[in-house]
């Protein structure tokens, strides 16, 4: 599902390729990327990898969520 608004994913360990439609970027840890609203990312790992995805948000309400993310 595509997120509404951009979100930060955090590369904590290892090596990956972040290729979000409009771009692929090659990211090695500790590493931060911002993945842009209303687009579909995909995280190829090269070696191991800790891989944070990280939706900022005021909701509260799970079945909310379930419906946004």
């Amino acid at each position: 599902k595509k997120a509404p608004v951009d979100h930060i994913s955090i590369l904590a360990l290892g090596e990956v390729v972040v290729d979000d439609g409009i771009q692929k970027t090659h990211l090695k840890a500790p590493a931060t990327y911002t993945i842009p609203a209303n687009t579909r990312a995909v995280c190829y790992s090269l070696t191991d990898c800790v891989y944070y995805c990280i939706h900022a948000t005021d909701e509260t309400d799970v079945e909310e969520l379930k419906k946004i993310y």
